[in-house]
């Protein structure tokens, strides 16, 4: 099903009982669409399948002086497609440019972050899949990350990534860098093709990367996001860090969320929205070089 058919079937469902059964559907579709694969950070550049349970996401670095591989992250959670569905049913105008992006962000920050966060820690998230190929497990369930603050970017690049293959939209996760404080960080994040693989618009979307948006002295959340030129996408492609600018695009989704009431006119966005990404395992090996000449770490 194309992405516009999913969505009027969306808008169609009446009660609980229409979603889940929907929610069955459409995942079952996937699964069996599906074809085994090992991907993320030292398997693969990019992954534009639906993350099944034939897959082996390998959603952090290997474990140990002996680099043993870490265990699956799973995608076993339908809550999370049904929170999706009814987002997508009280949003207006799927046909707008971004439309269905701030839902699909909304779903995914809802889902591994508490109603008051904190402030992530690396080391907790670790003990997570640690303790998992300690005890010998082949995998690690995504709903040890719900409402818990321990989610980084390869759990929320790999959610974004199967919500929009859920909806029927062409998407690449991605296995890279982007700049932080003192230079590139290894980094996970998405790419979407609103007009399929082969059309030319291309944004790349990194849920996990909040930029504030100010609204009546209220500060909101929104993710970073940008329309790639097709100088940029091949560029990236060909794992080149490209510099990044995405004020326009964030503001097109600011006034996107204004024109029916989502916010007032005042909202504004003021957070820094310029950014430098890079795709590919070689940009990693770059990055972990780095780290290793430099006292800091």
């Amino acid at each position: 099903m194309s992405s516009s058919e999913i969505i009027s079937r969306i808008e169609k469902l009446n009660d609980d009982e229409e979603i889940l059964d929907f929610v069955h559907e459409r995942l079952k579709e996937l699964e069996e669409e599906s074809e085994e694969a090992v991907i993320g950070q030292g398997y693969t550049d990019t992954y534009s399948g639906f993350i099944s349970n034939k897959i082996h996401y390998k959603s952090t670095a290997s474990i140990g002086k002996e680099k043993k591989a870490p265990p699956d992250l799973i995608f076993d959670d339908e809550s999370v497609y049904v929170d999706l569905i009814k987002r997508i049913k009280t949003a207006p105008n799927h046909e707008a440019a971004l439309a269905d992006v701030y839902p699909v962000f909304c779903t995914v920050r809802d889902y591994f972050l508490k109603s008051d966060p904190t402030h992530w820690d690396d080391t907790d998230r670790a003990i997570v899949y640690y303790q998992a190929f300690s005890s010998g497990e082949k995998s690690v369930s995504i709903k040890q990350f719900k409402q818990c603050n321990l989610a980084f970017c390869s759990e929320f690049a790999g959610l974004t990534h199967n919500l929009f293959k859920f909806l029927g939209f062409d998407s690449e996760l991605v296995v890279g860098a982007r700049s932080v404080e003192g230079g590139m960080d290894v980094h996970a994040y998405n790419l979407i093709y609103p007009r399929g693989y082969e059309g030319e618009s291309c944004l790349l979307l990194d849920v996990s990367n909040n930029i504030e948006v100010l609204d009546s002295g209220v500060s909101y959340a929104f993710p970073f996001v940008k329309k790639l030129t097709s100088e940029e996408q091949s560029l990236l492609k060909l794992g080149t860090p490209v510099d990044l600018d995405g004020l326009v695009d964030l503001q097109a989704l600011v006034s996107y969320y204004q024109s029916y009431g989502g916010l007032t006119p005042a909202a504004a966005v003021t957070g820094e929205t310029s950014f430098t990404y890079a795709l590919g395992n070689g940009i990693i090996e770059k990055v972990n070089e780095s780290r290793s000449r430099s006292s800091f770490y």
